[in-house]
């Protein structure tokens, strides 16, 4: 994330633990989307770790815009909006499951 537009402290995501990511949706602190894209932006930065076989940025930020969405309307759950990382040996509705070889 880049500084604030609005002259307030920008949160290092980088250090926050998962409650801590959690309280900081809820206080809207920064959206899921802003949340979603850092992931996505740290993930191809690491890119040559190939830590991920299969990534859907695109679903991920509809998600996260989902997310934003329950939260202001006061339905988010406790990790509404955290965005989350499966091992390719899970079945899932959008994506492959290969569990890892070819």
């Amino acid at each position: 994330m880049g500084t604030p537009s609005d002259g307030t402290e920008q949160i290092a995501m980088e250090r926050l633990s998962l409650k801590q990511y959690a309280n900081a949706l809820h206080q809207r602190a920064f959206s899921s989307v802003e949340l979603t894209q850092y992931c996505l932006t740290q993930i191809e930065k690491q890119k040559d770790l190939n830590a991920f076989i299969s990534l859907d940025g695109e679903y991920a930020l509809l998600a996260a815009q989902k997310a934003d969405q329950e939260l202001k309307n006061g339905q988010g759950k406790v990790l509404t909006g955290i965005p989350m990382a499966l091992k390719d040996l899970l079945c899932t509705r959008r994506m492959t499951t290969t569990c890892a070889s070819k």
